[in-house]
């Protein structure tokens, strides 16, 4: 089964979104949202006032806590853009039974099953990864039919891990 993708920024941050919600760094958005509010309430004065400073912080701590879809996807774009130069040319990946074929503008590899530790999926993307940081990302939407994304996605659940 082969598939040919062309990422985009929405990509990168589905992708990024699925990943932190597999890890336990999911947990660093809100815990640096808890250290500002720590930050600001140990800046407010023994009066009580706030100066400019410490309602910056607080505005940021909420920032943190109410949107951290927002954050993220800040995060993921300047990571788009980053790697910008290889993401956005076509990356061919090619599945079967002995491992995942990767052919783009970096050059190709062949990389065995047994090679990768984990995958995570959700209804948008399958996430393949060789190393705890580190993932390729295959976007549902380039899958011919349903079928062929299951087929794909039974694939890597028994070879996977195994």
């Amino acid at each position: 089964m082969k598939v040919t993708i062309t990422y985009t920024p929405k990509d990168m941050y589905e992708a990024q979104k699925t990943y932190y919600k597999s890890t336990k760094k999911k947990y660093l958005i809100i815990f640096f949202a808890l250290l500002l509010l720590l930050l600001s309430a140990g800046k407010l004065t023994i009066d009580q006032s706030l100066n400019l400073d410490t309602l910056l912080l607080l505005i940021l701590a909420l920032i943190f806590i109410l949107y951290p879809q927002t954050i993220l996807r800040i995060i993921s774009y300047r990571a788009y853009k980053t790697n910008a130069r290889w993401l956005s040319s076509p990356t061919e990946f090619e599945f079967n039974e002995r491992g995942m074929k990767i052919v783009n503008k970096m050059g190709n590899s062949q990389q065995n099953w047994e090679s990768f530790q984990k995958f995570v999926v959700n209804n948008k993307i399958l996430l393949i990864c060789p190393t705890p940081q580190i993932f390729h990302m295959i976007p549902k939407r380039f899958f011919e039919t349903e079928d062929v994304w299951n087929t794909v996605i039974e694939l890597a659940k028994n070879k996977i891990g195994k």
